[in-house]
């Protein structure tokens, strides 16, 4: 069994048990029954749930992110921190990481900005928004010790989609590189 897809039919079944038909975007008056459906699999299977700080969604700044691990259980969900999706809704990440540490369980990195109208633009992991050779220090100071995820969008990921993984690869290299550290796994396509 995938957990994946049993996670994914497990919040459509919760929710038509509640009555509610399956959004696009779960209203966050839902996601605490939701996740107390998932929370006796989730623990039966020894994972935690993962919930991305995403633009535009439950989780898109700090405040939203916080009223929704205050509704869940900490044992079971927690959160993807998505640096630049918070730096887009123009959190200060150094708060975002002490206030969000013990309840991170993976991080997403991604760089690039918002124009005018809200849309997203997204360049190499050294060139937008998130300053990544101040955000790393601060997240290993918080004790983080989990994954960094790069996540490649945009035109050019599309387009060349192995030479952009390497690109910010080698970025991300850089950044640990100049911390003194360097424990990247050799997993880039």
């Amino acid at each position: 069994m995938r957990l994946e897809a049993h996670v994914r039919g497990s919040i459509e079944e919760a929710l038509e048990r509640m009555g509610i038909p399956a959004p696009d975007e779960v209203p966050v008056e839902v996601a605490p029954a939701a996740v107390a459906e998932l929370a006796p699999e989730a623990r039966k299977a020894g994972v935690r749930l993962a919930f991305e700080a995403h633009m535009r969604q439950l989780t898109d700044t700090l405040a939203s992110s916080l009223q929704f691990l205050d509704m869940t259980p900490p044992d079971t969900a927690g959160l993807t921190i998505d640096f630049s999706n918070l730096s887009f809704a123009g959190e200060d990440l150094s708060e975002v990481i002490d206030v969000l540490k013990d309840r991170t369980i993976n991080a997403h990195l991604k760089n690039g900005y918002v124009d005018q109208t809200g849309g997203g633009h997204f360049k190499a992991l050294d060139d937008g928004m998130t300053d990544y050779e101040r955000v790393l220090p601060l997240l290993r100071d918080a004790g983080y010790g989990g994954f960094l995820a790069i996540e490649c969008l945009g035109t050019e990921a599309q387009v060349r989609p192995i030479e952009t993984a390497r690109r910010d690869l080698a970025i991300l290299r850089r950044f640990l590189d100049n911390m003194g550290r360097n424990n990247t796994r050799d997993e880039a396509p």
